[in-house]
Parts: structure tokens; C-alpha cells; sequence
């Protein structure tokens, strides 16, 4: 029976790194206009949108405002990819998920289970950000707002390598805040497992411009356990620069028992001390905005549209 599992995890594991592989960019907006002779003589007629109101009347300070209304509606945004399966949560093992979803939620800390408890049961009511799909421009120009004045909130690092797969690299440089939600486990054991996590700290290395990670752990609570977290932490810590602070807030049967904030040990401008880094590996420095405070409560659901 053991075996069985493992042979599962294992196949699990290939095909999750297959998904990863074969990420169609196609119809996304990020992608530029076809330049092929045959695409551009068969693609349909765009108008261009430079003449609307929104564009030839009002100033770029009152569209940034209007559309930071639109997509920050709480602050944070808690990711989910895939569905409940008859054998149970195959979301952490198996890449067949269907979409990337999120829910926009408020965050506090004093209760941080909650809120993905209460996440999980909206599943199937969501909405999407149709805001992004209106035209290239307003994409091009609300999109930076989405990802840089978000939190974006990760049940699981396995959800996290996901994200960075999907979505184009030229959007990870906006990330400035994301939480990892109930690390039960210390985190070292993910790093191994290259296969199916990916080297989730190299990645973190690559987005330069983070300014805050929150860790969640509910690990067991022996003295061996909590080494190694502590170990997990700084192994975070050497990957991200010193502009960055590490939240840490450990749990005992889901209540608060510590929380503490550290700092990154990597210098700007350098090197991460992973190396072989393939995800997110070429972003550029901009200059962050400053994140939201949060108190709590869920609010309706959008979908992220790379």
C-alpha cells in the first residue's frame, strides 16, 4: 500500500512538472502582437482605445485611482489552484487544475486559520477581473497595480511554484507582499523535493523587489521540529535581500503562541545565494509602493487573468 502511494506521489510529481513545461501564452494580453506574416493577415482588427474618455480626458492620477479601486478591494488576495477530488485534496499532488483561482480577503493575524477555512467553501462562487480583459491599454497600464498593492496569500508553497509557472515573468518584478498559510511542516523538506516543489527559495530569490514575507507555521512542537524551522527560516532569509522583512508567526492548535519579524541577509543588487534559478530569472528593479494594512473579512472572489 505504501508503495502504491509512493509510486502515485511520484507519477504525480512528473506530471505536475510536464503542466508546468507546457504553459500556452497564446491568449494572454501580456504576450505582444503576433509579428508572423500569416498571423497578422488572419488575426482580427483591433480599434485602438487611445481615444476613449478614459484615456484623452482624464489625467493618469485619477485612472491609476480608479482602477486601484477596482482590483485592491481589500488588500490581499488568497490563491487557490484546482478542485476536491472523490479522493480527496489532490491539489497539492496533481497539476489537474483547471485555472487559477484567488479570493480577495482581509488578514489578521490573530486568527489566520479562519480565513482559509472559510476560502475553501467559496470555491465555486467567484467572479473574474474583467477589468484587465476591457482592452490592452487599461491591461497594460492596471495590471502593475493588481500584483504591487495585493498581498498575495499561498495555502501552500506547492500553490506558490504554481504561480510563478503560470504567470509571465515580466509580472513577478510587482510582487511586493505574499503569506504562506499554514506551514505545518518545516519548510527544508520542500526544498528537496525539487520535483514536485521546485526550488521555491531560488525563486523568492529572483523577485527583488519584495518588501515583506509572512510565514504561518503550526509545526509539531518537539525540539527537533522546531529546529528545523528555524533552520527553514534562515535558509528564506539568506534568499531575499535585506529591503525585505521575514514575518514569522508560529501557531499552537491553530492559536497565536509568537510572532516575530526578521530581516533579509542578501544585499540588493546581488546575487541570491541559490544558484540555478530558471523561474522568474530575469526581472527588473522598480520602484515598490508601499502595502495596505489589513483588518479582516472575505469579500467576493476574482481570477487572475495572466
Amino acid at each position: 500500500m505504501a508503495a502504491r502511494r509512493h509510486h502515485h506521489a511520484a507519477m504525480s510529481a512528473v506530471h505536475f512538472e510536464h503542466r508546468g513545461r507546457k504553459i500556452n501564452r497564446r491568449n494572454s494580453l501580456s504576450v505582444g502582437k503576433p509579428v508572423k506574416v500569416w498571423a497578422r493577415l488572419f488575426r482580427k482588427k483591433t480599434s485602438s482605445q487611445s481615444e476613449s474618455p478614459l484615456f484623452s480626458k482624464l489625467p493618469p492620477e485619477l485612472r491609476f485611482a480608479i482602477f486601484e479601486l477596482a482590483l485592491v478591494d481589500t488588500g490581499a488576495v488568497h490563491m487557490h489552484m484546482g478542485y476536491t477530488h472523490r479522493s480527496g485534496w489532490t491539489l497539492y499532488e496533481d497539476s489537474r487544475f483547471m485555472r487559477i483561482q484567488a479570493m480577495s480577503c482581509d488578514l489578521n493575524v490573530e486568527t489566520p486559520l479562519q480565513l482559509e477555512k472559510e476560502d475553501h467553501a467559496l470555491l465555486n462562487d467567484y467572479s473574474s477581473t474583467t477589468l484587465l480583459r476591457t482592452c490592452r491599454l487599461i491591461y497594460t497600464e492596471a495590471l502593475p497595480i493588481l500584483y504591487s498593492n495585493n498581498q498575495f496569500v499561498f495555502g501552500h508553497v506547492n500553490m506558490f511554484t504554481t504561480f510563478t509557472r503560470n504567470i509571465p515573468k515580466s509580472h513577478l518584478q510587482y510582487l511586493r507582499s505574499i503569506r504562506f498559510f499554514q506551514v505545518r511542516h518545516p519548510l527544508k523538506r520542500y526544498q528537496n523535493n525539487n520535483k514536485l516543489m521546485g526550488n521555491w527559495t531560488e525563486i523568492i530569490g529572483t523577485l527583488n523587489n519584495l518588501k515583506s514575507i509572512h510565514l504561518v507555521f503550526e509545526p509539531r512542537w518537539d525540539a527537533n521540529t522546531l529546529e528545523q524551522a528555524q533552520e527553514s527560516i534562515d535558509m528564506l532569509r539568506s534568499a531575499t535581500s535585506t529591503q525585505c522583512r521575514v514575518h514569522v508567526y508560529e501557531l499552537k492548535q491553530g492559536i497565536l503562541v509568537s510572532q516575530r519579524v526578521e530581516q533579509g541577509t542578501r544585499k540588493p543588487g546581488s546575487a541570491s545565494a541559490h544558484q540555478g534559478v530558471t523561474d522568474g530569472s530575469h526581472i527588473r528593479q522598480t520602484t515598490p509602493k508601499p502595502g495596505p494594512v489589513y483588518s479582516r473579512r472575505p469579500s467576493p472572489r476574482k481570477s487572475i487573468s495572466p
